[in-house]
């Protein structure tokens, strides 16, 4: 796909990728318990940090073996001068330097540093979510023990702040072969502008996966960019890295990958491939590496830098999955599967892939690719095209899968991995109030949206899918969870669940017929069997909460369905 021909897609479609700059801070150890102030910060042996996109602000960097030092240099504008009025938190209304560290390197969780132009202080642990869409979410106020000192100096032309951290306030000890991200923000609140890193690309300033790298020793290499492409489940996944020797020497290295899946993060898979880069060379390593695909909460993508001799030098987590960080989808099959016997010690997995090899992979096409409009869905052979601005194209989904299968179980399982293909729908995170009052087919057309959204497109699809060899179609409602929402079909008198959002079906003991609500609240291992600790959705459920899609149709004036 080349992304200038769809530039209609919203950005989150696209694979992540993060650029990012390598500070290497020094260790002074001759100023160990020395008292560092605003006069006599040694500026000559600390490293300066200038690629702002404001080219008047500047941090100066050191550290010794037990506290972080950063000392923020930024000229004042005379006609705008600074704003500073706020005697209490929160403090970006006014002219602020804000400090963020990820300690751990997790890309997932750091501390805010926030100091204002009166010489207030604030702190916060922080975690965001990384993925197809971006988003912060604050989890506490300032942590217990966080210790951290920040003083001002003010002139005419300047603002001078210095910040010293204790590594043990971050809940580590400091280690020269360590990397932690960090990232510069000022907040020229008079100027109504934002200052930070020049190749933030978009992002939010609390991106943590596009944080500087801040290393304390030098390396052989220097990790300059990232790229995770579109990751799924029950596939290999490319990781690429693009490395530099800054050394004048041939380097002999090792990229390795490690997955580690579950709460407590067990080893699921594993990879690496030694390359070797010429003095100053930069190149792109490339790597595959699989994820677990039962797994929908807990999966960690690390990456490792490795030198002959085992000594890293660089290391970075990346978190992938609905619950903390990129949205997952199944893989197509890469060929075709025979329908699983229900005594199948796998018979979730090969099931799926038996559903999802039935289908066609499709894509998402306008007229620049030729199709007849700028709402297409297409299978990648091109056989196949659903106009999703004529009428009756729901309809016309509903028989594709009504053809494509031969009963009515894996015609219901068809059109969940129909909707679960990113050309349907693409999971965001974002505001879902516009969606809720929409219809199906409005939201298929929207196809950026929540968990609820993915449900009503799939009742939407089964209300004209027909139910054997009847002219009868499918009924059911949204059912709200604890913190998720999927879709209940009425099927035999009873409603059963069905989720297109993360991709699950759920079979009672025997795996010969379709579970109920019912089933799964009295037997929580049978939703546990799809994928694990899905079972806590259906916890405490004393009551269900149904519901049904909206009424309101987008774009203006475009067929209802």
């Amino acid at each position: 796909m080349k992304k200038e021909e769809n530039k209609w897609l919203p950005l989150s479609f696209f694979p992540w990728e993060s650029e990012f700059y390598t500070i290497n801070c020094p260790v002074l150890k001759e100023f160990n318990g020395k008292k560092i102030t605003l006069n006599n910060f040694p500026v000559k042996k600390a490293v300066i940090f200038k690629s702002f996109n404001d080219k008047r602000d500047a941090a100066l960097l050191f550290s010794t073996t037990k506290d972080l030092f950063i000392l923020f240099k930024s000229k004042i504008d005379r006609k705008e001068g600074l704003r500073k009025y706020r005697k209490e938190p929160p403090y970006w209304t006014d002219d602020t330097v804000e400090l963020m560290i990820d300690p751990k390197h997790s890309h997932r969780q750091y501390y805010m540093f926030v100091t204002s132009a009166l010489g207030k202080k604030e702190s916060s642990l922080m975690t965001a979510g990384q993925g197809r869409v971006r988003y912060e979410r604050k989890v506490s106020g300032e942590p217990a023990n966080l210790k951290w000192e920040s003083k001002i100096k003010i002139t005419k032309t300047e603002w001078v702040t210095l910040v010293k951290i204790p590594y043990r306030s971050l809940g580590i000890e400091m280690d020269p072969s360590m990397v932690l991200g960090i990232n510069f923000l000022r907040n020229r609140a008079s100027e109504g502008k934002t200052v930070t890193t020049d190749i933030f690309n978009g992002n939010s300033i609390h991106s943590p996966w596009v944080f500087n790298d801040m290393v304390l020793e030098k390396k052989s290499v220097r990790v300059e960019k990232i790229f995770l492409d579109n990751m799924y489940a029950d596939a290999d996944n490319i990781l690429c890295v693009t490395i530099r020797n800054i050394k004048k020497d041939t380097a002999e290295m090792i990229l390795k990958v490690t997955v580690l899946t579950g709460e407590q993060y067990d080893y699921y898979s594993g990879n690496s491939v030694k390359f070797e880069l010429k003095p100053e060379e930069k190149k792109d390593i490339s790597l595959l590496y699989r994820l677990d695909p039962l797994e929908g909460g807990w999966l960690k993508i690390k990456v490792e830098i490795l030198e002959q001799d085992g000594k890293i030098s660089y290391s970075g987590d990346f978190h992938a999955s609905f619950k903390n960080g990129m949205e997952l989808a199944y893989a197509q099959p890469a060929h075709s599967f025979k329908d699983p016997k229900p005594e199948d010690p796998d018979f979730y997995i090969n099931k799926r892939r038996y559903i999802m090899s039935s289908l066609p992979l499709f894509e998402r096409v306008n007229t620049a690719q030729g199709a007849p409009g700028d709402f297409c869905i297409r299978s990648a052979d091109k056989k196949i095209m659903f106009n999703l601005m004529k009428p009756g194209v729901l309809k016309k989904i509903a028989d594709f899968i009504h053809h494509r299968f031969h009963n009515d179980i894996d015609r219901l399982l068809g059109a969940v991995y129909l909707i679960h293909q990113p050309a349907f729908m693409n999971y965001v995170n974002i505001s879902a109030f516009v969606e809720d009052n929409l219809t199906p087919l409005s939201i298929l057309r929207f196809q950026n949206a929540q968990c609820g959204s993915y449900a009503d497109v799939l009742l939407g699809v089964l209300e004209k899918l027909r139910i054997g060899s009847t002219k009868k179609c499918w009924t059911g409602h949204i059912l709200g969870l604890s913190g998720h929402m999927i879709m209940a079909v009425h099927y035999k008198g009873q409603h059963v669940p069905l989720d297109a959002q993360v991709g699950c079906f759920f079979y009672k003991k025997g795996n010969k017929d379709l579970a109920s609500i019912q089933d799964l609240i009295k037997d929580p291992w049978i939703a546990d069997q799809a994928k694990n600790r899905y079972s806590r959705f259906f916890q405490d459920i004393k009551k269900l909460h149904l519901g049904y899609y909206g009424k309101v149709i987008w774009p203006e004036n475009a067929p209802a369905e």
